[in-house]
């Protein structure tokens, strides 16, 4: 998996300032947690899925503390390869 350095570095390498490179860290990860759990979510079934979809943040944190025992399982295998693809699709469209 990329670390953040090594992140920084490549981001500062193509041009980006300090002051952005934390901004676009942090967008990137908040597209990387949103695929997650599009992926997480496409394991239930689809009417629990289309229920979901309608929570908002504070109804879905309770629905995850209150049925953490149900929830489909989601690997950090997952999540690194969701992580390292959308780095890898992300580096690919900004140095075009």
């Amino acid at each position: 998996m990329i670390n953040i350095n090594e992140i920084k570095i490549k981001l500062k390498e193509l041009g980006f300032k300090d002051e952005s490179v934390d901004t676009i860290i942090y967008d990137v990860i908040q597209v990387i947690l949103a695929k997650s759990f599009g992926s997480c979510l496409l394991k239930f079934p689809e009417n629990e899925q289309s229920k979901l979809k309608k929570f908002s943040i504070n109804e879905f944190e309770e629905y995850i503390e209150k049925n953490k025992d149900k929830l489909p399982e989601f690997s950090g295998e997952e999540f690194k390869n969701i992580y390292n693809e959308t780095w890898k699709n992300y580096f690919d469209t900004i140095s075009k």
